[in-house]
């Protein structure tokens, strides 16, 4: 019986040593305040909205003829229902800015974009008689948060430039070998 007990023992030991391993081995299966857990989310997140950023700003919008783009204003932080062309404007607030590394990152991926700047308020960057135009000949982004998994994720989103030029829906964000990539849409399109 006693060889019963240390065989159980030295198992449970083996299995609580082995997922302390694996748990090391994968930092993203759970919450780690390690600063490189930390780090490698900022660049996931940056990867994650360039990838969204790039499609709205040098596809999306600029197809059909449009005008160049002279800027890129983009609300400063996640807004919830950005996909939405419904929403009213006064609910088109983040809770919460992002973070400086965000924005420092997504400004040195985003380089070869027109000028990149973070806006607190819609009313900051839009001008003239209702419904407007967005100054600088500008584009004015809203980002949705990041929703999936560690390897597919959604990100609701929209970009307007006047009463003519905008559209809401939701990407598909995966990530490649050569990083992340907007393979396609989900749910509902809507153009202006």
């Amino acid at each position: 019986m006693n060889y019963c007990k240390v065989a159980v023992l030295l198992c449970l030991s083996l299995s609580s040593a082995a997922c302390g391993s694996a748990a090391a081995a994968h930092p993203s299966s759970g919450p780690s305040t390690t600063p490189s857990s930390s780090s490698s989310a900022t660049d996931r997140t940056v990867a994650v909205y360039a990838a969204v950023i790039r499609r709205l700003v040098a596809q999306d919008a600029t197809t059909g003829g449009a005008p160049a783009i002279g800027a890129v204003y983009v609300i400063d932080g996640a807004v919830n229902g950005a996909e939405n062309p419904q929403q009213p404007l006064s609910a088109q607030k983040p809770q919460e800015a992002f973070k400086s590394a965000v924005k420092d990152g997504l400004k040195k991926a985003l380089h070869n974009l027109p000028p990149l700047s973070f806006v607190g308020a819609r009313s900051s960057v839009v001008t003239g008689e209702l419904p407007g135009h967005v100054i600088n000949r500008g584009i004015l982004v809203t980002l949705g948060p990041i929703r999936g998994g560690e390897d597919a994720v959604q990100v609701g989103s929209s970009y307007w430039m006047n009463g003519l030029a905008g559209q809401w829906l939701t990407y598909e964000v995966r990530r490649r070998d050569d990083g992340w990539n907007v393979v396609g849409t989900t749910g509902p399109v809507a153009i202006s």
